[in-house]
């Protein structure tokens, strides 16, 4: 089934992919359909569509679908570099890929995986779409231009070498191919590794849009919302967040953020034992993440969307310094409250002066 969000969302949307990327990947989305489209048409048109059409007919649609075959298949090619320079640094395999593929993604072991800007999963359809794009793109240049340069004669040739075919009781290859057997091996060559590139992008397609809520987002608008990449890709989620432009959470909740996440009930016994007194507390635009009680009674709120509250009374002040979340709360004494958040930094904070002293150095 579909992989929905575990929590509700933050209301909060943070760059994924900027417009340069966005391009390059629709690029290669929309050349390979096209080219996916058209080179099917070309292998099974002669037996299912003249039958249907007439010679005709499928003479002047083959005609037109090998001009768009060959002609985008530069757009393809262009992409697939852009692409390759954009992702390769984030796709480099990493100790987290280790814990991610063990775990299924997810599947084992309950809970969502730590991941960075790309999990184990995306970085193996990156290297497919890289390896098999580029070998699909030289049997294409080899059956384009097939005086020009010769691709399995010279590949034959370093098998042979390596003694592959000793090796399993064959015969050593023929090295010494015609234009003709050039063409007839690059068009066997480029029709299955087109079949295999084919059956993993079409896995891409199914999780980037029906398979997980708010995925397709990423490559639509370029933005996800933070609860999405909190579950998904936690690690690149706490850099960004920790950067001094990350955007921050609206002090007025989403409409469609639930009560729970933006209120803090007390219950405050007095000396008698039979009195009780409620109060409800609201302001924070995210979920309360720590509370912590001063002698005196007065209250503070360490919230997702950043800031720490003090409380004396229903009117609340704010305390404005964290990047990201702000996870935990501790009186030092009635005018000194330090907090901790996900932008890996502590803040003591002077509740008589105003002042705040910002303590950073960690890597987590």
């Amino acid at each position: 089934g579909r992989i929905r969000l575990d929590h509700d969302r933050a209301g909060v949307r943070i760059e994924r992919f900027k417009g340069i990327e966005r391009f390059a990947h629709w690029l290669l989305a929309g050349s390979f359909i096209l080219l996916g489209l058209t080179g099917l048409l070309t292998l099974f048109g002669r037996t299912t569509l003249i039958p249907l059409f007439g010679l005709e007919a499928f003479s002047v649609l083959a005609t037109g679908s090998k001009w768009i075959h060959n002609n985008v298949s530069w757009a393809f090619m262009l992409a697939l570099i852009m692409v390759f320079f954009m992702w390769v640094v984030h796709n480099l395999p990493s100790r987290t890929d280790i814990k991610w593929l063990m775990r299924g993604g997810g599947m084992f072991g309950g809970g969502h995986v730590p991941a960075k800007k790309f999990n184990a999963g995306q970085k193996l359809i990156f290297w497919a779409v890289i390896i098999l794009g580029a070998s699909i793109s030289v049997s294409g240049l080899s059956m384009l231009f097939p005086f020009e340069f010769s691709l399995f004669g010279p590949t034959f040739s370093k098998i042979n070498d390596l003694g592959l075919p000793q090796l399993f009781g064959y015969a050593a290859l023929d090295t010494n191919l015609s234009p003709q057997a050039e063409m007839q091996y690059a068009q066997l060559w480029h029709a299955m590794v087109s079949f295999v590139l084919m059956a993993v992008i079409f896995a891409h397609i199914y999780l980037g849009t029906l398979g997980m809520e708010g995925a397709f987002e990423a490559m639509g608008s370029g933005k996800v919302d933070l609860e999405w990449a909190r579950e998904h890709h936690s690690i690149w989620a706490d850099e960004v967040m920790a950067r001094k432009d990350a955007p921050r959470p609206p002090r007025t909740p989403p409409n469609n953020m639930r009560t729970r996440a933006v209120t803090v009930a007390l219950l405050m016994l007095s000396l008698p034992a039979q009195a009780q007194e409620f109060f409800t507390l609201k302001g924070h635009g995210g979920p309360i993440m720590d509370i912590a009680v001063a002698p005196s009674g007065t209250i503070a709120t360490a919230s997702f969307d950043y800031s720490v509250g003090t409380w004396n009374g229903a009117e609340p002040s704010w305390h404005e310094g964290h990047r990201a979340a702000a996870n935990a709360v501790a009186w030092l004494d009635e005018q000194h409250l330090l907090s901790a958040g996900d932008d890996f930094a502590a803040i003591l904070w002077d509740l008589v002066t105003g002042t705040s002293q910002r303590f950073e150095g960690h890597q987590g």
